[in-house]
């Protein structure tokens, strides 16, 4: 037999023997990212699959199911943490449902009381008309947020921006002033007009000067800047309105949870707040094509809506 030939048997035996050297290999591969899989499903561990193995395809099906896995564990955490923020929301609507319920019951007991006098009963009858108006408040409150969110978009007009925001701040002037503010506006005595809802205008600002109200201190102010139509393309400036406020403690603020839903800053739960204020205000500024953002500069708060 010359010397550098090998026989076909010769050679097919070879052939066999890498190839179940090769399966070989490919099963123990398979059998440990089968492992490797049914730990990750029992422990719910950060591992991710790896290989040893060269095959293309194998590899591809080992990414793949750590892409799967991925999102899996990130869905998993969403959900966690949605959870745990449905928990919070919950003890805090209660609890703040509970607070002027349970004290209106507290003044109902006391005016059984035969020795009251008629000044003393009407006194107690007015802080339970006062906590049962807030009741009422915190719900209806959790009714327009459940509407807002299973309902349809509202429709859109030209709506005189400068006039609501003039006509709200009139109403909440009283309140601002006994409350010791310096009220500050800067509006413009001219129409400036947006394209949005007059309704959904309205709760937005009322919900504005409402979270100004109520959790800020000394000063307050708004502005209103009116944006511009006249570009060729259509995208002018869009109207700013931005609310300016003092606060207290603004340390406890969390500015990027300010418009989540339930969301409060008072840890103590003194206030009379659902926390939906602002997730109202963001829910109907988005339905109208508009952002909100707010910033933290000191203890100075400023909310700016922008309206298209």
């Amino acid at each position: 037999m010359p010397i550098g030939f090998i026989p076909p048997v010769v050679l097919l035996v070879l052939a066999l023997l890498i190839g179940v050297i090769y399966l070989v290999s490919l099963r123990r591969d398979i059998c440990g990212l089968t492992e490797r899989l049914d730990c990750i499903e029992k422990h719910d561990t950060m591992m991710r699959l790896v290989t040893q193995t060269r095959d293309r395809e194998v590899v591809a099906l080992a990414l793949k199911i750590n892409g799967l896995l991925d999102r899996h564990q990130s869905e998993q955490l969403t959900l966690r943490r949605k959870d745990a923020q449905l928990r919070q929301a919950l003890t805090n609507i209660s609890h703040d449902l509970r607070t002027p319920l349970t004290s209106a019951v507290g003044y109902l007991q006391l005016m059984e009381d035969p020795a009251l006098s008629e000044a003393q009963r009407l006194a107690y009858a007015t802080v339970v008309r006062t906590k049962l108006d807030t009741l009422t408040q915190l719900i209806d409150q959790l009714f327009a947020f459940t509407q807002l969110v299973e309902g349809e978009d509202a429709p859109l007009e030209r709506v005189n921006l400068a006039s609501v925001v003039r006509d709200i701040l009139a109403s909440y002037y009283d309140d601002f002033t006994h409350a010791g503010f310096v009220v500050e506006a800067s509006i413009s005595e001219q129409p400036v007009s947006v394209i949005a809802n007059e309704d959904a205008v309205r709760r937005i600002v009322q919900n504005l000067l409402g979270n100004a109200l109520s959790h800020g201190v000394e000063w307050f102010s708004v502005h209103l800047e009116a944006g511009d139509e006249g570009q060729p393309d259509g995208e002018g400036q869009p109207t700013q309105l931005t609310i300016t406020n003092r606060l207290t403690e603004p340390e406890a603020l969390v500015i990027d949870q300010l418009f989540n839903r339930f969301y409060t800053a008072d840890v103590s739960r003194t206030t009379k707040s659902t926390g939906l204020g602002l997730a109202i205000v963001k829910l109907l500024v988005e339905q109208m094509d508009g952002s909100v953002s707010a910033t933290l500069e000191g203890n100075t708060l400023a909310i700016t809506v922008l309206f298209k």
